[in-house]
């Protein structure tokens, strides 16, 4: 996927300039992270796993159509 390696580098920029990272990063189901969706028991990206294992985070998928596991970030755009 032409995404993904920019998308490593955005997680490393980030990282980066706070300082760190979390225990648990929350994403809206990206086609670069989840290959599958179709079930609960969504398949994410294998190099997107190994990614994230190596950086020691656990990625959390929204859930499909149920906005209010994603926060209030996109309810401020106006």
């Amino acid at each position: 996927m032409a995404g993904q390696p920019s998308r490593f580098r955005c997680h490393e920029h980030a990282f980066a300039w706070f300082g760190g990272l979390t225990e648990e990063i929350l994403y809206d189901n990206p086609k670069t992270i989840v290959l599958d969706r179709a079930t609960d028991n969504a398949r994410i990206n294998p190099k997107f796993e190994d990614f994230s294992r190596y950086y020691g985070y656990t990625p959390r998928l929204c859930r499909p159509y149920r906005a209010r596991t994603k926060g209030y970030g996109e309810s401020i755009v106006i």
